[in-house]
C-alpha cells in the first residue's frame, strides 16, 4: 500500500517522520487488539454453538 503525504516545509523531516511512526505503531496495537478481540468472541460462539466458523468461512469463500 502507498501512501502519499503532502509535507509542509516548516515542519522539520524527523518530526513529520516521528508523528506517522507513532501513527503506524498505534494503528498496528490497534489491530493487533481487534483481533485478539475477535478471535475470543468467534472462539466463545463456536463454544457455545458447536460451530467452526473457519470451515464454514472456506466452503463459503473457496478461493481462499
Amino acid at each position: 500500500m502507498a501512501i502519499a503525504i503532502n509535507i509542509n516545509k516548516e515542519y522539520p523531516a524527523q518530526e513529520v517522520s516521528s508523528v506517522i511512526k507513532s501513527a503506524l505503531l498505534r494503528d498496528s496495537r490497534v489491530a493487533s487488539y481487534k483481533e485478539k478481540k475477535y478471535t475470543s468472541i468467534c472462539k466463545r460462539f463456536e463454544k457455545n454453538t458447536g460451530w467452526i466458523l473457519t470451515s464454514l468461512w472456506i466452503s463459503w469463500n473457496p478461493v481462499c
